[in-house]
Parts: C-alpha cells; structure tokens; sequence
C-alpha cells in the first residue's frame, strides 16, 4: 500500500515556513495535476516516448515532465516499456507509456 498524504500544502511546505510557501505548495498542487494530464494527454495521441520526447510534443519542458512521470509512475498511470533511447546528451533514456 502506498502512503497518500492528506495534505498537499504540509508534505511541500514545512510549518515554520512563511505563508508565501504554504500558497506556492497550494498553487503546485494544481500546476502538477495540470501537468500530469498533460502528459496523459501526449502519451494518448502520440504512443510511448521519453521524457524529452513528451516534451517536444507540449509546452513542458524536460524537467517538469520528469518530475510528473515519478508521479504518474506512482500513481500507476505509466510504466516503463523497457525500451531506451538516445536523449540529446547522448544517455539512455527510458520510454514511457500508459498504463
């Protein structure tokens, strides 16, 4: 079983933090199911891709989609085909798909 916080606004800020980061965590709660859908969205249309291949297709860049694959990955909405590809820099990079 996986544990699920209850509470977006205190697993991303801490309680001594100013009220500016309990609003930031508060606002990223929907930025990354925006984000996550996203990338839902582009995994649909065009099939199983690498991060950096999601982001070719949005308006996300690379970082923000890995970010929300480990979340989608938990969540159960996406594996990993086993597949690698070439990133930019030359790495393997793993290919995504929905589950």
């Amino acid at each position: 079983m996986t544990w699920e916080p209850k509470d977006w606004q205190h697993t991303h800020a801490h309680t001594h933090d100013p009220d500016t980061s309990h609003d930031a965590a508060w606002q990223a709660k929907g930025l990354a199911a925006r984000h996550k859908h996203i990338i839902a969205t582009v995994l649909l249309y065009w099939g199983p891709l690498t991060s950096t291949g999601i982001a070719g297709h949005c308006e996300l860049d690379y970082l923000q989609v890995a970010r929300r694959i480990k979340d989608l990955k938990d969540d159960g909405k996406v594996t990993d085909t086993g597949q690698r590809r070439a990133s930019p820099g030359g790495r393997r990079a793993s290919v995504w798909r929905l589950t």
